[in-house]
């Protein structure tokens, strides 16, 4: 059967069988493949809410961030798009932790953080504020800076006492 490719203005039957896509990378990105002889050319694929559900409601989007499909079970996918999407949100969602606080000051309004990560040495700029600091499980906090950088910091107990000493002193 000839492959048609879909314009990215196309949707997709909202009823289609799951088990009709294949995901597979490419030269130019993602491609979702849909009963084998259709397809979606540099589709990007993310979480639909990370934090509230880091492990499910997985969005399938074509630029410019249009949502073409939404999918809640990628066990029914095969293996290779199963791999596919799990290295693309892997890639995407890679939040470095800080393991060590080297300098933290606050300078009219923003934190300007120095710090060690699980990603190597890091400088940032924080406006603390409820948009962009996000109380996790587990104690952690995710903080967003002033770039759209992400960064995961540990409950404060994990950290080394001269780190929890500068988180201390910058937020009283």
């Amino acid at each position: 059967m000839e492959d048609h490719i879909l314009a990215p203005e196309s949707d997709l039957d909202p009823h289609t069988d799951p088990r009709l896509l294949h995901f597979s990378r490419g030269r130019w990105g993602l491609r979702l493949t849909v009963d084998g002889d259709r397809s979606l050319w540099r589709v990007r694929i993310r979480f639909a809410d990370p934090l509230r559900y880091p492990d499910e409601f997985i969005s399938v989007l074509t630029d410019p961030d249009r949502e073409v499909l939404m999918l809640n079970d990628l066990t029914v996918l095969d293996e290779e798009s199963q791999r596919v999407i799990n290295e693309s949100l892997g890639r995407f969602y890679a939040v470095p932790a800080i393991t060590r606080v080297r300098s933290l000051s606050y300078k009219l309004g923003p934190l300007y953080w120095h710090v060690d990560t699980t990603h190597g040495e890091r400088e940032f700029v924080l406006h603390w504020s409820s948009e962009n600091v996000v109380d996790l499980p587990g104690g952690r906090v995710r903080l967003m800076d002033v770039s759209g950088n992400r960064y995961d910091l540990p409950d404060l107990g994990t950290l080394d006492e001269d780190s929890r000493k500068l988180i201390m002193e910058a937020l009283t």
